[in-house]
C-alpha cells in the first residue's frame, strides 16, 4: 500500500481463490481491509504450481523493477522464483522477501504471527502484569513494523541501484522489525537506572507528568509533560507551582503527586483543561475513541480518515499520511477485483490474445 500510494504500478499476484481460503469467521471486514490495502494496485491472478505458472511469473518480472514475496524461506526457490532464478532474468530487480523471522536463523521456517513476533523480541513482555499473561495488542505492531520495514529496504535498494545497475535482496522480517522499536527500554536497562525494565514501564501507571487522567465530565485527556519546562508550564497553570520540583519524586511521594493532580484535573471538564492549558503550551489532547476520530478538526484538515466511493459503496480509509512538497498522493482506483487485470498485464508483457486464452484454459491464469 505505501509504494502503491506514492505512485508505484504494484500488480497483486495471487493464487485463485487466494482470498477465499484465508478468510476468518465470516470474512465481513474483509471488504473494507482490501479496500484500504490493495487500492491503487491492479491484480493478476497465477496459479504457480501449475505447469508454465512459474514461466508467467519470469515473463512479469523480466522488466520489473521489484519483485515482493511473502512466502516462508526456500519456498520460493522450490517453485522456481527464487531469487537466484529470478536475477537471471534480470539482474536489476529488487527481490524483496517480508517474513516472520526472516530468510536465516533457529526460527526462520517456523509459522508464526504478530503476536509470536513481539513475543520474542521482548515487546509483549514489558506490558505484561506480574499477576497475569500478558495481554494481546489491539494493533497487529509487528505486521505494520514489516511492512514499513519492507517499503524502506525497497527504496534503499532501488536508490543504491542508481549507482551500482544492478538489483539485490531485501530481506525483512517482522521480528526483525521490531528491534528499533525496543530502544528506548534497552536504554533504560542499559543505562542501570532500573534493576527490572518491566517494572519502570508499570511504575509509569503513576507518572504525575506522562499519563492520562479522567476529567470532571467523564472523558479522558492524554497528558505528556515530559520536558521540565513543559511540566513546569503545567504546574503554574494549575495553580501548583509548588510541584514544579516534584516531577521526578519516586514512592508514596510520587503517589502523592499524581493523586493530587488527578484531584486538580477532575475538577474542570476535558474541553475546559484543554483549552486553558493549551493557551500555555502544554502538551495535553483529548483521548478520543477511533470515531471521534475521524471528525477531529486536525485530524480532518490532514485528511486521515477520508471516506472514498468504491465498488462496495462510500467507505472510510486511510489517507494521505506522508506528505511530500511536489507530490500529492491520491487514492487513483480502488482496490481491483481478484484477476481483474490479468489480461491486461499479460498483453503488456508479451503475451498475445491466443497465448492468454491458453494459459486460461490450462487453468494457469484466471
Amino acid at each position: 500500500m505505501y509504494l502503491a500510494d506514492q505512485g508505484a504500478d504494484v500488480v497483486r499476484v495471487e493464487e485463485p481463490r487466494y482470498i477465499e481460503r484465508r478468510i476468518v469467521g465470516d470474512g465481513a471486514f474483509y471488504t473494507p481491509l482490501l479496500q484500504m490495502t490493495d487500492r491503487n494496485k491492479r491484480s493478476i491472478q497465477v496459479d504457480i504450481k501449475a505447469d508454465g505458472g512459474n514461466d508467467v511469473i519470469r515473463r512479469l518480472v523480466a522488466n520489473a523493477d521489484v519483485f515482493v514475496e511473502g512466502m516462508r524461506p526456500g519456498t520460493a526457490d522450490r517453485l522456481g522464483i527464487g531469487y537466484e532464478d529470478l536475477r537471471a532474468v534480470n539482474d536489476r530487480l529488487i527481490y524483496a522477501s517480508l517474513t516472520g523471522f526472516g530468510q536465516d536463523g533457529p526460527y526462520s521456517r517456523l509459522p508464526g504471527h504478530d503476536l509470536n513476533y513481539i513475543g520474542i523480541m521482548g515487546l509483549l513482555q514489558i506490558d505484561a502484569q506480574s499477576d497475569r499473561a500478558p495481554s494481546v495488542p489491539s494493533i497487529p505492531v509487528a505486521d505494520m513494523a514489516g511492512a514499513l520495514s519492507l517499503a524502506l529496504g525497497i527504496t534503499t535498494a532501488l536508490v543504491a541501484r542508481a549507482s551500482t545497475g544492478t538489483g539485490q535482496r531485501v530481506d525483512a522480517a517482522m521480528s526483525d522489525a521490531i528491534a528499533p522499536w525496543m530502544i528506548m527500554t534497552m536504554a533504560i536497562g542499559l543505562a542501570g537506572q532500573v534493576s527490572d525494565v518491566q517494572e519502570h514501564w508499570h511504575d509509569r501507571d503513576k507518572s504525575p507528568y506522562y499519563n492520562t487522567f479522567r476529567c470532571g465530565d467523564g472523558r479522558d485527556v492524554a497528558l505528556g509533560c515530559n520536558e521540565p519546562w513543559l511540566w513546569a508550564n503545567f504546574c503554574r497553570e494549575i495553580g501548583h507551582p509548588e510541584l514544579v520540583e516534584q516531577q521526578h519524586v519516586s514512592g508514596a511521594e510520587r503517589e502523592a503527586v499524581h493523586a493530587t493532580v488527578t484531584t486538580i484535573l477532575a475538577a474542570k471538564t476535558s474541553e475546559e483543561w484543554i483549552e486553558l492549558l493549551q493557551r500555555a503550551d502544554v502538551p495535553i489532547t483529548p483521548v478520543l475513541s477511533l470515531e471521534e476520530s475521524y471528525a477531529d478538526p486536525h485530524i480532518v484538515h490532514r485528511d486521515l480518515y477520508p471516506q472514498v466511493d468504491t465498488p462496495a459503496g462510500m467507505l472510510r480509509t486511510v489517507g494521505n499520511w506522508l506528505k511530500l512538497s511536489d507530490k500529492r498522493h491520491t487514492i487513483r482506483t480502488p482496490a481491483p477485483a481478484p484477476g481483474q487485470h490479468t489480461d491486461e498485464v499479460l498483453r503488456e508483457c508479451g503475451f498475445d490474445e491466443h497465448q492468454v486464452a491458453a494459459l486460461r484454459e490450462q487453468g494457469v491464469v484466471a
